[in-house]
């Protein structure tokens, strides 16, 4: 590696792996964001508000860059344009900020995709208001749509709409994106590209919990997809990315499937959240995280891989009723066909849940490994619902 590598709001396990990849890594984190954990570790560490542009360009002009840097890189979504600008500014490897705008602003994507690929999309408006929603998804003949922000992560802001009426009586307030509802098993493809040549690395089926937006669970590999769908949805991602222009790095598109048509939901420029990432290093031995560092300062997929440990592995989220955590059991629990990795909850005593509107509110989750995918992911499913967590309100 010629310069430092540069990593932008990273978290304490992402600032391991950096360290790997780089022992003089250096780091730029938000003020007031937790720096303890990544201090530990011994670290070049600077505290800036990478949102706003010019603040970030005084920084890397005036300190980072002294330091040689080779590439600066984000694994978060509040991260790639900031990371994008970074590169911009140094003249070092990485996306350029207009193709990070495009896949973060959904609109946008959504124009993108009518003017190359409109076969994989859905239809979309911008509307003013609730009424002039009411009136394009009756002209849609929709069953369902979709209203969210632009620019929203993690399942926030999102509804289903089921009645046009329900729209007319909103006040949208802020910048809203309408969609129609894409029916069908919902997906993920998990890529990695090189000099515009898109990898599919794993295929990851996801659930939702019922009436919501919000994900249940995901399983790699996808169960139930043949040889010619999974190649379709490789040739359909492929096509997607290269409307948007992203030739190098990961890709988390998410997507579905119905009778053959393949819609695109929403894609990051980043890695998959929510564990995709250790499921697929587990069945594919592809170490999507160590990659999505090390890739634009010269690490390769040969780096980043080695031996899979399973044929298949899952993860199931807990929930709870909103109120505040009184109490919180896990089982005494083996389930059969798979092998329990990971329980983690998220929450303990005196903490606070809300609504399940979105998937911070969420109180945990079970991992694990086996053979066969639809069996783990039945086994996870199964253990996450047996752990308790008692709420008061």
């Amino acid at each position: 590696m010629s310069g430092r590598l540069v990593v932008i709001g990273a978290s304490p396990s992402i600032a391991a792996v950096a360290r790997e990849v780089d022992p003089a890594a250096v780091f730029l984190q938000q003020p007031g964001s937790p720096v303890d954990e990544i201090v530990r570790i011994g670290c070049n560490l600077y505290t800036t508000d990478f949102s706003r542009d010019e603040e970030l360009r005084v920084l890397l002009r005036e300190v980072v860059a002294p330091l040689g840097v080779s590439a600066v890189v984000s694994v978060t979504e509040t991260g790639q344009l900031p990371a994008a600008v970074a590169n911009e500014t140094l003249g070092t490897t990485g996306l350029r900020p207009e193709v990070v705008r495009r896949f973060q602003d959904k609109a946008v994507m959504r124009q993108r995709m009518a003017q190359t690929v409109p076969d994989l999309s859905v239809r979309y408006a911008v509307p003013a208001g609730g009424a002039e929603a009411a009136r394009r998804m009756r002209a849609w003949g929709a069953a369902r749509a979709v209203l969210k922000p632009p620019e929203g992560t993690a399942s926030r802001d999102v509804r289903i709409v089921a009645d046009p009426a329900d729209l007319e009586r909103l006040d949208l307030g802020a910048p809203a994106l309408l969609e129609e509802f894409a029916e069908g098993d919902e997906y993920s493809a998990e890529t990695f590209s090189t000099g515009g040549t898109h990898r599919l690395v794993a295929v990851t089926r996801k659930h939702l919990f019922d009436a919501t937006v919000v994900e249940a669970a995901h399983v790699v590999p996808a169960p139930g997809l043949d040889d010619g769908e999974r190649a379709m949805v490789e040739k359909c991602v492929a096509r997607f990315l290269d409307a948007m222009e992203l030739t190098d790095g990961p890709a988390h598109t998410e997507f579905r499937l119905r009778d053959g048509e393949f819609r695109i939901i929403e894609s990051h420029t980043r890695i998959g959240g929510d564990g995709i990432t250790r499921l697929v290093q587990r069945v594919t031995g592809v170490d999507l995280k160590r990659w999505s560092l090390g890739w634009s300062a010269g690490l390769t997929a040969t780096d980043c891989t080695t031996a899979p440990e399973a044929g298949a592995a899952a993860i199931a989220f807990v929930t709870a009723p909103p109120g505040r955590v009184t109490a919180v059991r896990v089982p005494d629990f083996a389930p059969q066909g798979a092998d329990v990795r990971d329980v983690d909850l998220y929450v303990g005593p005196g903490d606070e849940i809300g609504e399940l509107t979105d998937s911070r509110q969420r109180a945990g989750h079970v991992l694990a490994t086996g053979d066969d995918p639809a069996t783990v992911l039945a086994a996870v499913r199964d253990m996450a619902a047996r752990v308790v967590v008692e709420t008061a309100r």
